[in-house]
């Protein structure tokens, strides 16, 4: 999985990350540590859950932010956390 996304333009790389924060598998570049990396997007992933259920929403399936430098995509699969961080100034193919 993460071999195949990391040939989408404008990809620099992607973690798997555990419901527990723990790093499941990565190819990010050597200047992102998986483990901050991780643990900062769980933690993004399961405040902004807790905000969807208070709006009466089941089930946040990505989320997407934009930066300066392009976008962190977060994503949950069932049997972890996708996080994918891109260069690009474009979403669509990531999506």
């Amino acid at each position: 999985l993460l071999n195949h996304i990391s040939t989408l333009p404008g990809v620099l790389g992607s973690c798997i990350v555990g419901h527990d924060g723990i790093p499941i598998a990565n190819n990010l570049p050597q200047e992102y540590d998986p483990e901050t990396i991780g643990a900062t997007s769980l933690g993004i992933y399961f405040n902004t859950t807790t905000t969807i259920r208070k709006m009466s929403h089941n089930h946040l399936h990505q989320l997407v932010a934009c930066t300066e430098y392009g976008f962190l995509i977060v994503a949950d699969f069932g049997g972890g956390i996708l996080v994918t961080v891109s260069n690009a100034n474009q979403t669509e193919q990531l999506i």
